[in-house]
């Protein structure tokens, strides 16, 4: 029997001893609240901290991309004439610490190979980097702006290097980003293969009336790309695929497309028909992928689960002794109804593989073969399984954490996470509702002016240590640092709060409006021990009050159904929450509040669609809550229900 446990997957997280996942609806309505932000949450090895420098890089305008590696393309000009053009570099500091730029230095090895170009150098615009590095730079303190200037003189083209490049390496005691490189350069060789449309549906098709879909290949890029094969995954009883085109067609750039066909030949009745179209590419390392159905795109089901050795919310590797190794397996079934396509196969934190090593492969057949290895997608029907070992080696005393992340399609892209713990084993922090991923407030709605209304949300522990909560803050919302005059926190709560592992903590906060305002608003805090015991802030929230409002009360609706039973499946339903026509698409949002000693099951996640399925890992009472959220002004949540639910073994 597999022991199921704690996966994050992306549109919605669940977190227990199993996981059904779905390609949940995203809430598309944004709300009117301040923007959430958030600390890094499970499964990394660092976290934000409330104070701390902040450098950013930005060329042109364009802030370079958060692992401060970019590139800038100049355009050609005629070389000898004068032309020349200039990319504006902006160092800046947005953090609350000072940050010290010690070096810019224009290398003498492009990030390219190629040689330094005496045709860009930089402009210091005055500035002395002999004199004036390094320079620190405080919180509000103006930039330091220098320029990249490209002017290719005539000599350029009998020396052959009017096309060279050149490249910026930038040092500063930042201990998140403490350097920065930056290649600028002439427009480079891009491939960009297009398959149009990306997905379809098949309407009109009748018994004896077959339907045809015509795609078309392209390429937008700046070089040549090879289709390299056209494959279609399931559905080939009803399904054809017809190409007018050879398998390795080289396509040019912005030359005319080529295009294949699907043709589908009902067989009848009331049944969903799907099939997946692949088009592999010499110039990509995935191939692009086509879902086709018969009907209107349903959200695919799946399983995530571990082998029997594992009953927690992680995979724990922080027991394998040092230059040893140990493995632990993950295994992926596809539910149905949509084929599930599963695709890369990470662990971000290790990209170079020195601690962690994951392997897929189809599990046999039948009794006595083999395993199936797979080295790119795997196309799961639906019964199907795919496992997946993850091989952790103590290379050094202090290990590594890290995630595994999953890439699928299904028949949307999502992804699954799943934490891993092989370093200091440190805890993970996670609210409810929502989580510190979405953009949601803690909403309030009093009838008249003077009323006390209560309120709450969950603090969840999804790591392997316990976590310290050390305060929560609600303040008003101008960033003033000042007690809200509007919302407090349960005076009887004793600080710091201890949240043990796979556990939940209950916060209650109280909303009084004395004044006439109609709408109030402040901003919420926690604080929590991160496992080197820096004291972080791991989020803020937007809390809301509204007094008197113009527009009913939505009213939020749960109900569980399913046999109550340990490793059975339950299913929460929102579907009668009313008015539904006043609910957003995509705006239930579910999370735990209770659960019986030993749980590690934390249902939670981004806001998404009306029913949720988990599966219960201990005998007890369980008590799950849902807010949902209005589509029209003033787009406010729900007030929470809830539901319990006693189950035994």
């Amino acid at each position: 029997m597999r022991m199921m446990s704690r996966v994050a997957v992306a549109e919605g997280r669940d977190v227990g001893v199993s996981i059904r996942g779905k390609a949940e609806g995203s809430l598309r309505r944004a709300l009117s609240a301040l923007t959430v932000l958030v600390a890094s949450a499970c499964g990394g090895d660092s976290f934000s901290q409330g104070s701390k420098p902040q450098f950013e890089v930005a060329v042109e305008g364009a802030i370079v991309t958060s692992v401060l590696e970019g590139l800038h393309e100049f355009q050609k000009v005629q070389p000898g004439t004068g032309q020349r053009q200039k990319a504006e570099i902006t160092l800046r500091n947005n953090g609350t610490a000072p940050v010290t730029i010690s070096r810019v230095t224009q290398l003498d090895v492009n990030a390219d190979g190629t040689a330094k170009s005496k045709w860009m150098v930089l402009d210091w615009r005055g500035f002395d980097p002999a004199l004036g590095l390094p320079l620190t730079i405080a919180p509000g303190d103006s930039p330091l702006k220098i320029d990249m200037v490209y002017e290719p003189g005539a000599a350029c083209e009998a020396e052959n290097n009017c096309e060279s490049s050149a490249t910026i390496e930038i040092l500063t005691d930042d201990p998140a980003v403490p350097k920065a490189v930056i290649e600028f350069a002439l427009p480079k060789c891009r491939r960009e293969p297009k398959v149009y449309p990306p997905s379809d549906i098949f309407l009109e098709a009748e018994v004896g009336k077959p339907e045809i879909k015509t795609f078309t290949v392209e390429n937008s890029g700046t070089c040549a790309c090879t289709v390299n094969s056209v494959k279609m995954v399931g559905g080939a009883n009803v399904f054809t695929l017809t190409q007018d085109f050879a398998d390795g067609t080289e396509l040019k750039p912005n030359a005319s497309p080529v295009s294949f066909t699907v043709t589908y030949t009902s067989a009848g009745g009331a049944g969903t028909d799907q099939t997946q179209i692949q088009v592999e590419f010499d110039c990509q390392s995935q191939p692009t992928i086509i879902p086709i159905t018969t009907q209107a795109a349903q959200a695919g089901n799946f399983e995530v689960s571990y082998d029997e050795k594992e009953t927690k919310g992680f995979l724990d590797f922080t027991t394998v002794a040092p230059s040893t190794c140990e493995e632990k397996v993950v295994s992926i079934y596809n539910v149905g109804p949509a084929i599930m396509t599963v695709q890369t196969r990470e662990v971000p934190e290790d990209l170079q593989g020195n601690f962690y090593t994951v392997t897929c492969a189809f599990p046999p057949a039948q009794e006595g073969a083999e395993p199936t290895p797979v080295t790119g997608n795997a196309a799961l029907a639906a019964g199907r399984t795919l496992e997946c070992t993850v091989k952790y080696c103590a290379t050094d005393a202090a290990g590594k954490n890290g995630t595994l992340t999953i890439a699928y399609v299904n028949p949307g892209p999502g992804t699954i996470e799943v934490p891993m713990f092989g370093g200091t084993p440190k805890p993970c922090f996670d609210f409810g509702p929502g989580d510190v991923s979405s953009q949601m407030a803690l909403d309030f709605v009093a009838t008249a002016k003077g009323e006390a209304v209560d309120g709450r949300f969950m603090i969840y522990n999804c790591g392997n240590a316990d976590l310290e909560v050390k305060a929560v803050r609600v303040e008003d919302a101008f960033g003033q640092g000042e007690a809200s005059e509007y919302f407090t926190v349960d005076a009887a709560l004793a600080f710091p709060l201890t949240v043990p592992v796979g556990g939940v903590q209950s916060v209650e906060l109280t909303m009084v409006v004395n004044d006439n305002e109609p709408q109030v608003s402040s901003t919420m805090y926690i604080d929590y021990v991160d496992g080197s015991g820096a004291t972080l802030v791991a989020s803020n929230m937007n809390v809301r009050g509204f007094v008197a409002p113009t527009v009913p009360v939505i009213a939020a609706a749960l109900e569980a159904s399913g046999e109550k039973k340990v490793g059975k499946e339950l299913t929460l339903s929102g579907a009668a929450s009313t008015p539904a026509s006043e609910i957003g698409e995509g705006a239930y949002a579910f999370y735990l509040v209770d659960k019986p000693a030993g749980s590690q099951l934390i249902i939670n996640g981004s806001p998404g669609d009306a029913t949720r399925d988990i599966i219960p890992d201990k005998a007890g009472k369980y008590v799950f809550a849902l807010r949902v959220f209005a589509k029209t002004e003033p787009y406010i949540w729900s007030p929470e229900a809830t539901v319990e639910v006693d189950v035994t073994e």
